[in-house]
């Protein structure tokens, strides 16, 4: 009879504990969100150990959370003030820096830089700060340069070489632009640059986790400072992961190298939502598209790229490529930061959490062109299965592009196949035939994204090159 009485008060109680438990998890208290399971399958789809992410909407921090590991040696967990390498996710700190000196009076985006660099080469006398800040200088990235050699030596060895085009005629991303652009940074406000960001960001909105590590490399030693709460960078190879990191010398830090968190992306962009940063008229400057002498719109604004996503405005960058990802929403004052330790993931988790907020249309399906060559559609579809599972057919590619594109390609091309759901259908859009070349383009739909496909084959039906990009 004691035990009878036992089991039916234990089962009361634990009626009693559900219908708590399911009012606790209705309240949202303790419950994962759709988020959440999307960050964590899309970590296992791309063998993602860990990584952080923050959601800034009206100067309030609506999500600040980490995720996984961040080594995998100890397995200590993320949190959101874990310092993650961001690398090119650096310039947008440049750019709203060097945006608090123009407001300040200091310096003009339209000064030429020949004003600060006195025996500038003559090609380089229409060079304007805005030019440096939007890759649109024209100045080659071509320069061959020890790791160890000063911003000034760098510098001088660009004197020597001729412009890759005419300042404003078009834009590349890329390193030489940011270096010389840490040079009158210097000279402008006084500092080097490291102490300029601390004291422009950093310190005035309390981002006390922000800093670069000054690594540096003595023949078979590498050095660098410790960073408390560091997460190790991981490149996910054949098939297991190997520790992999970006060594910045210190004349790159203005176009990447920064260590930051989370919580610190997080505090800059409250106080971008509240006006303590920059006044409007200067965001708008730096989130301006300028007309390019080709006719074309810059996608680089003042060390952010600038574009649209769901129909609306943003501002940002990735870098590493996606060790870094900031995505900014101007009008809607809603800022996504994700920040992983996994150099071959393709940046698109920001724009996967904003979804969430501004789901995207459905996606349209378009007729394709008769397809004359069904050789090379076949060679196409083999690659994006192959590419579906993360692997890479060398065959299926030239010789010259077996030693030249495809080791890039691996790295920085490859791991948008992870951004994609499996495919659903492929049409042709173009085909054009020139004496040496095969250029197609081709449109596929993966779920509710679409994505373009640029190829070209020699006539031997290899492939030279391939470009892809979401529509």
């Amino acid at each position: 009879m004691h035990n009878h009485l036992i089991f039916k008060n234990t089962g009361k109680y634990c009626l009693l504990a559900c219908l708590l438990l399911i009012t606790f998890l209705s309240a949202g208290e303790v419950r994962a969100d759709k988020i959440d399971d999307y960050l964590r399958a899309q970590m296992v789809k791309n063998h993602v150990s860990g990584l952080s992410v923050a959601i800034v909407r009206n100067g309030k921090i609506v999500k600040l959370k980490g995720y996984g590991a961040t080594n995998l040696e100890w397995q200590q967990p993320v949190t959101p003030d874990t310092a993650f390498q961001i690398a090119s996710s650096t310039k947008p700190f440049t750019g709203t820096a060097l945006m608090m000196l123009v407001e300040e009076g200091k310096l003009s985006l339209d000064d030429k830089i020949s004003k600060y660099l006195p025996n500038a080469p003559a090609a380089w006398q229409n060079i304007t700060i805005r030019h440096l800040a939007t890759h649109s200088s024209g100045i080659t990235n071509r320069v061959s340069a020890n790791p160890d050699i000063s911003t000034q030596e760098f510098i001088k060895a660009a004197y020597d070489l001729p412009l890759d085009y005419q300042p404003g005629e078009k834009s590349a991303y890329g390193l030489t632009d940011f270096v010389v652009l840490t040079y009158i940074i210097e000279k402008v406000s006084g500092q080097k640059f490291t102490d300029f960001l601390k004291t422009k960001l950093f310190d005035r909105f309390e981002m006390s986790d922000s800093r670069f590590e000054f690594a540096g490399s003595d023949r078979a030693v590498r050095f660098a400072d410790v960073i408390k709460k560091r997460a190790t960078v991981y490149q996910w190879t054949n098939d297991a992961h190997k520790i992999y990191w970006y060594l910045y010398p210190p004349r790159t830090y203005s176009a990447g190298g920064l260590f930051s968190t989370a919580a610190d992306i997080a505090k800059l962009a409250a106080a971008f939502d509240a006006g303590k940063v920059l006044s409007d008229k200067y965001l708008e400057q730096m989130w301006r598209r300028d007309k390019l002498g080709d006719g074309s719109l810059n996608g680089f604004g003042v060390g952010w790229i600038v574009g649209t996503y769901n129909g609306r405005k943003t501002a940002g960058h990735s870098g590493g490529p996606a060790l870094g990802d900031i995505l900014r929403f101007p009008e809607e004052k809603l800022t996504i930061v994700v920040l992983s330790n996994e150099q071959r993931l393709y940046p698109y988790l920001a724009k996967g959490i904003a979804d969430f907020y501004f789901p995207p249309a459905p996606v349209r399906k378009v007729k394709g062109i008769d397809d004359t060559n069904t050789e090379l559609t076949e060679i196409v579809k083999k690659l994006l299965a192959d590419g579906m599972r993360d692997r890479l057919d060398s065959t299926l590619f030239s010789a010259e592009a077996q030693k030249d594109f495809i080791p890039d390609y691996y790295k920085f091309g490859l791991p948008f196949f992870g951004s994609l759901e499996p495919l659903e259908s492929l049409v042709l859009l173009e085909s054009k035939e020139s004496e040496n070349a095969i250029s197609r383009r081709y449109r596929s739909i993966h779920g509710t994204k679409a994505a373009i496909w640029i190829f070209r084959f020699n006539k031997d039906n290899k492939i030279i090159s391939l470009d892809s990009f979401p529509e």
